[in-house]
């Protein structure tokens, strides 16, 4: 994963991840990759989720901020769903939810009420304009 991640699906036994190139498959649990990305950034996976919990006084749900670039958070569906907030260029009602549209034309369904993400933007706001400080 990097800066040119869209989302990634957390499967069982592995992690598809979607970027702006395509589709890549990853063998092992999404949280060993996001823990590496956060080491890269001298923090831990777990570190970061405590600050956040904190940052934005929520329990359930915590986005993952690794650096400006990687913002992941979950939407819960059949398989959780981690979407690259920074790489989202809009998002808009449909009949049966929402669509994503991502900054490189590409797009996401997402069968969930709007206002279900609408919440967690404003969760993602919070934290980037504490890191704005």
């Amino acid at each position: 994963m990097n800066e040119f991640t869209l989302y990634f699906v957390d499967l069982e036994d592995k992690t598809e991840v979607y970027t702006f190139f395509g589709r890549k498959v990853l063998f092992n649990n999404y949280t060993k990759e996001l823990d590496r990305l956060c080491l890269i950034e001298l923090s831990t996976l777990k570190a970061r989720i405590k600050a956040i919990k904190e940052i934005i006084k929520c329990k359930y749900n915590i986005p993952i901020y690794v650096n400006e670039k990687m913002i992941f958070f979950k939407i819960k569906d059949v398989h959780n769903i981690w979407i690259n907030y920074v790489n989202i260029k809009e998002i808009k009602k449909y009949d049966q939810g929402f669509i994503v549209f991502f900054v490189n034309g590409k797009t996401l369904l997402i069968k969930k009420r709007i206002t279900y993400v609408q919440k967690i933007i404003k969760r993602l706001k919070k934290i980037t304009l504490y890191t704005q400080k």
